[in-house]
């Protein structure tokens, strides 16, 4: 099934299915990290969760989203999500947005629940300011 909405130049091939949203490849990042923003070539993430074609907290989203492409690249202009994704009406799915200046790609995937075995409290001096798709940092923290 392809649904197609040619304002928003968003298609939906199904759960798992990478949907450029400009019609290119993401692009990797170009620059290095800074030392103030030791993460800012890289995308940006945006996570929603869909029930039944609903997109859930989506205010929430919204702030997160258009605060980070307002400090982090000086773009006052908003972009509302719930204008430009086009979810699956049945099921649940994470609607997975990657974005820097503008959005990049949109990808629905079928929600698999995270079966957690253990929690721990670990230290770490990594700065988290930012929602960002590279999670290295992050998950090296986790390895430990």
């Amino acid at each position: 099934m392809a649904l197609s909405r040619n304002r928003t130049k968003i298609k939906y091939f199904g759960a798992g299915t990478l949907v450029p949203f400009n019609g290119t490849k993401v692009p990797t990042p170009s620059t290095e990290p800074t030392e103030s923003h030791p993460m800012i070539s890289c995308l940006l993430l945006e996570t929603i969760r869909i029930e039944n074609g609903e997109a859930l907290n989506v205010s929430y989203h919204n702030q997160r989203f258009n605060r980070s492409r307002k400090e982090l690249f000086s773009i006052d202009k908003t972009i509302d999500l719930s204008q430009v994704i086009t979810p699956p009406d049945k099921g649940v799915y994470r609607c997975r947005i990657l974005y820097d200046h503008d959005i990049q790609t949109i990808e629905y995937l079928s929600y698999q629940p995270k079966i957690i075995q253990a929690t721990a409290i670990v230290d770490s001096s990594i700065g988290y300011p930012y929602k960002y798709a590279d999670r290295k940092q992050l998950e090296a923290v986790l390895a430990t």
